[in-house]
């Protein structure tokens, strides 16, 4: 199933109620939407940046990564992080050079790895040493490369 944003959700669902919140009280609605949101730490900017700066235009990129709602999906041991533009491409790119490490508290590290199909960015924070913390977003971070 695609993933829609709140707009296209509003109009899919054709009733009454969803038609009368999109034409009355769209504004409204998508900055409470927006205020949900959680934006991107430091140090997966910097990440980003440094896997994607040869392939995707800075000021692009940074639009990107500054208006766009993300998810994060907890595995267990690191972490994926996937951000939707149409102005992704549709094929599927891997973006793992040059290579990125981000260090943490206690020796914690992860690698970093961009992948980019379908409209969608995904970065993935795997561990190098122990499981990544849930909270290991929250600690100072360290870009190495």
């Amino acid at each position: 199933m695609k993933n829609y944003d709140l707009e296209s959700y509003l109009l899919k669902i054709n009733n009454p109620f969803n038609l009368f919140v999109y034409f009355f009280l769209k504004l409204p609605l998508k900055e409470l939407y927006k205020s949900r949101m959680t934006s991107l730490k430091a140090f997966e900017k910097e990440a980003l940046e440094i896997l994607l700066s040869k392939k995707i235009q800075s000021k692009l990129l940074s639009e990107i990564l500054e208006t766009n709602a993300y998810k994060l999906k907890h595995t267990g041991a690191g972490y994926f992080l996937t951000i939707n533009d149409d102005r992704l491409s549709v094929n599927r790119l891997v973006f793992n050079k040059p290579s990125v490490l981000g260090v943490g508290p206690d020796g914690l590290e992860c690698g970093v790895i961009v992948f980019i199909e379908e409209n969608t960015m995904t970065l993935e924070c795997h561990p190098y040493t122990n499981d990544l913390p849930e909270d290991f977003r929250e600690h100072e971070i360290k870009i190495q490369v």
